[in-house]
Parts: structure tokens; C-alpha cells; sequence
């Protein structure tokens, strides 16, 4: 089987205060726009991990399968990491074949 593709993206309006400039490369809303035009013409299996927004859950992946996880960030502060993950990639999560 091959491995699935899998991205971390967080939208910078995501993130706390203070933990704005820790990254080298930063993505613009029209930069994850873009982003998703190209995730959703994988033939593969994608898997992708950030923090809720109404950008990813309302637009961009609004028909994706959709699963939140307790995650600890920014100084081990509690988090709600939302996975977000193609129908290829729900379909080999259910099977056991995924992650």
C-alpha cells in the first residue's frame, strides 16, 4: 500500500498570541486556497493536521472527513488538533491500514 500524504498546516489565525513568529515559512489564507486546489487532486491518501477554522471546516474541506484529537501545543497548553483526511484516507483509517 502506499503511504499516505500527510501535511501540518496551521492557519495563522489559529495559533496563540505570542507564537506568531516561530516559523520560517508562513501561509497566507490565499497560499491554504491554493494549497487545497492541489490536496484535492491527490489520487492518494491525505491526512491533514491543524487547528479548527472556519477556513478548513466551512470551506476548503467542508467535504472531508473530519476528526478532533486532545493535543497539548505552545508550552503544553491543552489543544484540540482536528485532523482532516480525504475519502482514500477514511476509507484505510477504517481499515486499519492508516496511521
Amino acid at each position: 500500500m502506499m503511504a499516505p500524504t500527510r501535511f501540518i498546516t496551521w492557519i495563522h489565525s489559529t495559533r496563540q498570541k505570542g507564537n506568531l513568529e516561530n516559523y520560517r515559512y508562513e501561509m497566507t489564507d490565499d497560499d491554504h486556497r491554493k494549497m487545497a486546489e492541489v490536496l484535492k487532486t491527490l489520487k492518494g491518501s491525505v491526512v491533514l493536521s491543524g487547528y479548527a477554522s472556519d477556513l478548513y471546516d466551512r470551506q476548503l474541506f467542508a467535504s472531508w472527513h473530519r476528526a478532533a484529537r486532545a493535543a497539548r501545543a505552545d508550552g503544553a497548553q491543552e489543544r484540540t488538533e482536528i485532523l482532516w483526511l480525504n475519502d482514500r484516507a477514511a476509507a484505510g483509517m477504517a481499515q486499519g491500514k492508516l496511521l
